[in-house]
């Protein structure tokens, strides 16, 4: 019987199969990144303003009404890729939250007991 290689249970950071398992992790921090400059405006980071062109549409023009009255049009422009491109992150991390959460095998037939614990608590309480 030969010597058995060790296997290395985790993969090399930055691999493709350590990408490949922690995709949402490294997505939810960098979306995390741009929600907390939204959350603090500091005078001499421009993090707030960036936070604000890549959360939101941006393309909004206004102009003069015929009556006086201010119009809001929105045009598209290169700045709605980074809106689409933070969306597209959020996206990954709800795919993330609904494989593990909710199309696992295990963590369905704990939902059915949470249920059935809920209908028989309120079961009691109705019935005194």
């Amino acid at each position: 019987m030969g010597i058995r290689k060790k296997t290395n249970k985790n993969p090399p950071v930055l691999s493709h199969e350590f990408v490949i398992q922690n995709h949402a992790d490294i997505v939810s921090c960098v979306a995390m990144v741009f929600l907390l400059g939204l959350m603090f405006e500091l005078r001499y980071v421009k993090v707030f303003s960036v936070s604000v062109v890549v959360c939101f549409l941006y393309g909004e023009i206004t102009r003069q009404g015929p009556e006086e009255t201010a119009v809001n049009h929105f045009h598209h422009g290169i700045k709605d890729l980074a809106t689409v491109f933070f969306y597209m992150l959020v996206a990954i991390i709800m795919h993330a939250i609904i494989q593990e959460y909710v199309l696992d095998e295990d963590i369905p037939r704990q939902l059915v007991y949470i249920f059935l614990y809920l209908v028989h608590i309120a079961g009691a309480y109705i019935l005194k």
